[in-house]
């Protein structure tokens, strides 16, 4: 769309679909801090809890992403922040 990341950011920033922490995160992308945040092995739990409260077939994409988030869990990646 030819925005910038900044641009986004600024947009976001301060409105109801952004909390703090969020706010902070987006920050850190237009520093160009990619630095882990949270242990991928704890979000991944999330993912799984979250899809163990739906029926089966809801939210494709996060089933999707729990099989991407997976393999470098298997591969110890997980729990380093």
């Amino acid at each position: 769309m030819g925005l910038t990341t900044e641009a986004v950011v600024d947009a976001l920033s301060g409105g109801p679909l952004v909390s703090p922490s969020h706010d902070a995160n987006l920050r850190r992308i237009v520093q160009g801090d990619f630095s882990p945040q949270f242990r991928l092995s704890l979000a991944l739990k999330d993912v799984h809890q979250a899809l163990e409260a739906v029926d089966n077939g809801q939210f494709t994409a996060l089933a999707g992403l729990a099989d991407e988030w997976g393999a470098p869990c298997h591969e110890g990646w997980g729990t380093r922040t």
